[in-house]
């Protein structure tokens, strides 16, 4: 599964986390996250994305030090992986962004979010 959550850490700042129950990263794979074309070549993974070249979390990371303060990663082997990303926006409050971002979730979808104490959205899809 997969679980996405915002929340609100100051005013115009959205801390946002992509969580999934996968199988996880090892650590001593960590060192090619976020490098271009940075694939983890191991046999347990190799069937997951054959076609990948290991550009995707490094556009990640360049949008996110675009929009943010970057993007960073915690993952447990066997258990899945977090990533977390911030976003600065200084047109629209947070609030309002959160608010906009529960009404965006298709009505039918496998999607389901919530709102928690004005400032935290989780959505699982």
């Amino acid at each position: 599964s997969i679980k996405v959550n915002v929340k609100e850490t100051r005013e115009g700042v959205l801390d946002i986390s992509v969580e999934d129950s996968g199988i996880g990263i090892k650590e001593e794979d960590y060192r090619f996250l976020f490098q271009e074309f940075g694939k983890i070549y191991n046999p347990e993974t190799s069937l997951l994305n054959p076609q990948g070249v290991g550009l995707g979390l490094w556009i990640c990371k360049q949008i996110c030090h675009q929009i943010g303060d970057g993007i960073r990663v915690d993952s447990r082997y066997g258990e899945g992986t977090s990533f977390v990303f911030t976003v600065h926006d200084r047109k629209e409050s947070s609030s309002e962004r959160v608010s906009r971002l529960l009404g965006s979730i298709p009505p039918g979808s496998y999607a389901k979010g919530s709102f928690i104490d004005g400032s935290i959205v989780s959505i699982d899809f």
